[in-house]
């Protein structure tokens, strides 16, 4: 599974420094003022960039999930003492909405 990930990063990497090479071709065109032959090369080149960038992304979610799902599930800590409304203590239920307080509509 982890060659999924390395293929998916080198690819990534591949597309992102490809639509660069794309960019720099395109401003080669402008440069010699070939601006019909530049405006496609500049949508090419926008499509592979963000391909590369989409990649690298997954790659990384990727990694994330698999980082993630090897580590043991730890219990979260639990109070019970917290549990209901009767356990709170005094100045914490004065915070609290009334129960009987009038409700307010708006015309």
């Amino acid at each position: 599974m982890r060659v999924l990930l390395m293929v998916r990063e080198l690819a990534g990497w591949f597309l992102l420094c490809a639509g660069l090479l794309v960019f720099g071709l395109a401003l080669m065109l402008l440069l010699e003022q070939r601006l019909f032959e530049a405006v496609p090369a500049v949508g090419v080149g926008w499509i592979i960039f963000r391909g590369g960038i989409h990649l690298l992304k997954s790659a990384l979610a990727l990694q994330v999930v698999w980082q993630m799902s090897a580590r043991p599930a730890t219990p979260r800590p639990y109070s019970s003492a917290g549990t209901s409304w009767a356990a709170l203590p005094a100045s914490a239920a004065s915070v609290l909405p009334r129960t009987d307080a009038p409700v307010m509509t708006h015309r």
